[in-house]
């Protein structure tokens, strides 16, 4: 008859932060500034079959880049990210893991030098889980399938009949209230 698996609580924090000056050039105009990053992730192992992986994410730019919203070039002057995620990994055969997970990400960006970083256009967060299964091979290798559903809402952007990136491009019946909100249905198999 097997023994129950023991439980003695193993901690193994990692980390790491990367900051980095940088300079952009776009016509005109140029910005100078502190791209930084960084993550968080202090896993708890619980026995050889049950491990918690808490992980945080960050990252500030504050040299210009240039993003595609809504088939547009769009400038972005600053941008902070934060990220957290759950995830669970669970043997419950000798090489087979079950892996859930769960997140939030906020992201805020700033366009103009009028804009606030908080109150951006664009600043949007996202709520997330998923899980996934694992194989591993006693030769090495393993095969992981899942499957994750989000949500990502932009809270600020609300659309008019009148902008041009809208009238331009034809898609004025998508102008109003929570266009850019969407939810996805991701999956993968590596």
């Amino acid at each position: 008859m097997a023994s129950p698996p023991s439980y003695a609580l193993t901690l193994s924090p990692y980390g790491h932060l990367t900051a980095l000056g940088g300079q952009y050039f776009t016509g005109q105009t140029h910005s100078t500034g502190v791209n930084a990053d960084g993550s968080f992730v202090p896993t708890l192992k619980f026995n050889s079959h049950l491990t918690l992986f808490p992980i945080f994410f960050g990252s500030y730019h504050e040299t210009q880049s240039v993003y595609q919203f809504l088939g547009e070039n769009t400038l972005i002057q600053r941008q902070l990210d934060l990220q957290g995620v759950l995830r669970l990994d669970w043997a419950f055969r000798r090489s087979w893991h079950f892996i859930p997970r769960a997140g939030y990400k906020q992201e805020w960006t700033k366009q103009t030098r009028d804009d606030s970083l908080w109150n951006g256009l664009f600043k949007h967060n996202r709520v997330f889980g998923g899980a996934s299964v694992r194989r591993e091979f006693a030769r090495g290798g393993a095969l992981e399938g899942g499957v994750e559903y989000g949500l990502t809402v932009y809270p600020n952007y609300q659309s008019l009949s009148a902008d041009p990136r809208l009238t331009s491009t034809g898609i004025t019946s998508n102008s109003g209230r929570n266009v850019l909100n969407y939810r996805s249905i991701e999956t993968s198999f590596i």
